[in-house]
């Protein structure tokens, strides 16, 4: 900087000096005043031009004295900026090591990429044959289920049909039925009419009446209809049997089977010329029965029908005179007139528990 001190009013103090003196060494030259004057206006311009480049030189060196401690602070920083260039040449080998690590990893994981691309071109091309596969299943499915839908129709159809039918079985059921307990009423009104018009001959054993499943069966013993031998009706079996026809003949929807039944004992002497077995003897009573039923009483003929079984469905043991008495019978049965003449025997244990449930 330049100093406004005493030095410059120094320099001030000797110019008029050398001025006069400038102005003696002129005189003495000869040089005229005007030129002195010029000289004098040059030395002042080049004195101002002084003073402007000491004042430029005093602040060059401030700036020079800036620059110093700005040079200080940019070697502090240079220093500082080494240190952090090692310390970042330092962290860049650690990540050139991990870039390498990394580029280790990453063929590997190429490696990796290429395996799971295979991997995954394999799934496609299992996928596209699962998805054709779906696809040609789902056809499948989609014609399995027109077919089921079309089997479906035709089941509610049927369904439709087979419930029509089964109205009319369900009908005719119920038709049937009812006709069943109009007949089983009908054969309880006969059996209640028969226990009523032969009280007597029921209380002394001698005739048994049974209902048994819708069928009425009449067990007449012998003694009552027939002498020992005979097949000629007593007048008191004719009464009997009159009663018991009158009360069948008013059932015209059944038909009358006579069954002859008698007892093991071997037929001998002259009767056995007329009847050589007890079959001969028990079928000729059965038809004398139904000619009384026919010629006295009215029974329509094609109602009516005999059989003879002989000693072969015995109801006793014939091992007791009271047991061959009831074997030897006759026994009235009213059956439908659609059902056959008659049925096979049932085991005695099963028909008397028959008996006991109705």
């Amino acid at each position: 900087m330049t100093r406004e001190d005493g030095t410059t009013t120094a320099r001030r103090g000797r110019i008029p000096l050398a001025a006069a003196l400038g102005m003696l060494v002129l005189a003495g030259c000869g040089v005229g005043r005007d030129e002195y004057l010029r000289a004098v206006d040059q030395a002042q311009t080049l004195k101002a031009r002084l003073g402007s480049a000491e004042q430029e030189l005093a602040a060059e060196r401030a700036r020079a004295e800036d620059l110093g401690g700005e040079l200080q602070a940019c070697e502090d920083r240079s220093a500082k900026l080494v240190e952090e260039r090692k310390t970042l040449e330092a962290r860049l080998a650690e990540a050139e090591a991990a870039a390498a690590e990394w580029q280790g990893r990453a063929k590997d994981r190429e490696a990796d990429l290429d395996v799971c691309a295979r991997a995954r071109r394999e799934a496609e091309a299992r996928a596209k044959d699962l998805s054709e596969r779906l696809e040609a299943r789902q056809r499948a499915a989609r014609a399995e289920r027109m077919d089921l839908q079309a089997r479906l129709e035709e089941c509610r159809t049927e369904k439709a049909d087979l419930k029509a039918r089964l109205d009319l079985v369900e009908a005719e059921r119920r038709r049937a039925e009812q006709e069943k307990r109009e007949k089983l009423d009908e054969v309880s009104r006969t059996y209640e009419g028969l226990l009523k018009g032969m009280e007597k001959e029921v209380d002394a054993g001698r005739v048994v009446i049974e209902q048994l499943k819708g069928k009425l069966s009449v067990k007449v013993l012998d003694e009552i209809l027939f002498d020992s031998g005979s097949a000629r009706i007593k007048p008191e079996g004719r009464e009997v049997l009159r009663r018991l026809g009158e009360v069948l003949k008013a059932q015209t929807d059944k038909a009358i089977v006579i069954e002859g039944h008698t007892d093991n004992v071997p037929i001998a002497g002259a009767l056995a010329e007329r009847f050589p077995s007890n079959w001969e003897l028990s079928t000729a009573r059965a038809t004398s029965v139904v000619r009384f039923l026919q010629d006295e009483v009215g029974v329509e003929p094609e109602r009516l029908s005999a059989v003879g079984f002989g000693p072969y469905r015995p109801v006793a043991s014939n091992d007791t005179p009271e047991g061959r008495a009831r074997n030897r019978r006759i026994e009235i049965k009213l059956v439908p007139l659609e059902a056959p003449l008659f049925s096979p025997p049932q085991p005695q244990g099963e028909r008397a528990a028959e008996v006991e449930g109705e």
